[in-house]
């Protein structure tokens, strides 16, 4: 093999290598676009169905089917926390959390004449990319006993 062969042969190597990469690369472009489109429906306004995207948040819940109001008491992360304070009977709170970020709260449980009769604790996570997410705690004392569903739903009782 001269010169000019090897030298020809060595620019098909590069010429393909090149190509593999620029697809790989479009590949990847397209990819980001696709999953970093948001939602209309994501947001403030996110209803308790409408939990999850992939913007680079993820949506948890808390929902109160116990006959007592949930009062949150403590969080670790204030500025996710929902507008209001208390669960009534029958609501829910909901959490949205910026990927790879996680928040613990506590709720205790009042009764109308302002009996307590137990607390929840709760922490939710949201992963890298928030591909990985969910519960990593929940549990309850007292009267009260918690279910949790689907990675992103805390049901008191």
């Amino acid at each position: 093999m001269n010169n000019r062969d090897s030298l020809a042969h060595s620019n098909n190597k590069f010429n393909s290598s090149t190509t593999v990469i620029l697809i790989l690369f479009i590949l990847l472009v397209i990819v980001v676009q696709t999953f970093s489109a948001k939602p209309s429906s994501c947001g403030a306004d996110s209803s308790a169905d409408d939990v999850s995207s992939i913007t680079g948040t993820k949506g948890f819940n808390v929902f109160n089917n116990s006959p007592y109001r949930l009062e949150l008491i403590s969080s670790s992360r204030p500025d996710r926390n929902p507008p209001t304070l208390i669960i009534p009977p029958g609501e829910f709170h909901h959490y949205e959390l910026p990927c790879d970020s996680s928040i613990s709260v506590e709720y205790y449980a009042y009764s109308e004449d302002n009996r307590y009769w137990g607390n929840v604790n709760i922490e939710f996570f949201a992963g890298f990319i928030c591909f990985n997410y969910g519960i990593r705690r929940a549990d309850a004392s007292g009267v009260l006993r918690v279910q949790t569903k689907a990675y992103i739903a805390v049901y008191v009782y």
